[in-house]
């Protein structure tokens, strides 16, 4: 598929590095909550995805250099993120929880591995050595899994500004794309769902958000006399 390149070099490379500086921002906010809360802020299956990618299109399919650093940075902030669901959300989960941690640990590697192979087979089938159909798949999957973790487990691990710079970091990166191959019907179908999917989960987080700090007024406890 050829690049058609509808905008101007200068604010693709703008919205390479603004969706880069989003989701750089977002992980390290995610870190942060992460720590606060005693949890992991990415869903499992996402969060192996994720590792699956970044390693691939910096070792194996390397990236220009603008992306791949940024492709670094991500590998580095997941692997945090990794020991964080290691330490807090293994022990809680459902499925490794319950399993030897030989046997835990060895499913989750197992899991990770699977990830990764999935990622590869996207990228060999669709000829992408930009990963851009993996990538906007993975997105979407996060979508899904993010509005899933705060149906089930409230605010813990979750945040405002983590909702914000998701949304922000993948619409830019979804403009970039478009601008890139404006012909994929795949890639604009995933652009739509995407933006649509992040935006409910920012207002759902930020209403929750503000119901929970919500003051409350005080009550007087005056009384008024009658003769």
């Amino acid at each position: 598929m050829d690049q058609a390149h509808l905008l101007p070099p200068i604010v693709e490379l703008l919205l390479l590095v603004g969706s880069g500086v989003c989701w750089t921002a977002a992980y390290l906010f995610i870190i942060y909550r992460g720590y606060r809360d005693r949890t992991c802020g990415v869903p499992f299956a996402a969060l192996c995805g994720n590792l699956g990618w970044e390693f691939l299109f910096s070792f194996v399919y390397p990236h220009p250099p603008v992306q791949l650093i940024f492709n670094w940075i991500w590998l580095s902030l997941d692997l945090i993120i990794w020991l964080q669901y290691i330490r807090y959300a293994r022990p809680q989960s459902d499925l490794f929880g319950r399993l030897k941690p030989a046997l835990s640990y060895s499913a989750i590697g197992l899991s990770l591995g699977a990830a990764f192979i999935l990622v590869w087979a996207v990228t060999v089938e669709f000829d992408d050595l930009e990963g851009k159909y993996a990538a906007f798949g993975l997105n979407f999957l996060m979508s899904v899994l993010f509005l899933a973790m705060l149906a089930n487990q409230g605010r813990r691990g979750q945040s405002v500004p983590i909702a914000a710079l998701k949304w922000m970091g993948t619409t830019l990166a979804s403009l970039l794309f478009f601008s890139l191959y404006p012909q994929s019907v795949l890639l604009g179908v995933l652009y739509v769902f995407i933006f649509v999917l992040d935006a409910v989960y920012f207002f759902a987080i930020y209403r929750l958000t503000n119901k929970t700090v919500r003051p409350r007024l005080p009550v007087s406890s005056s009384r008024t006399l009658r003769g």
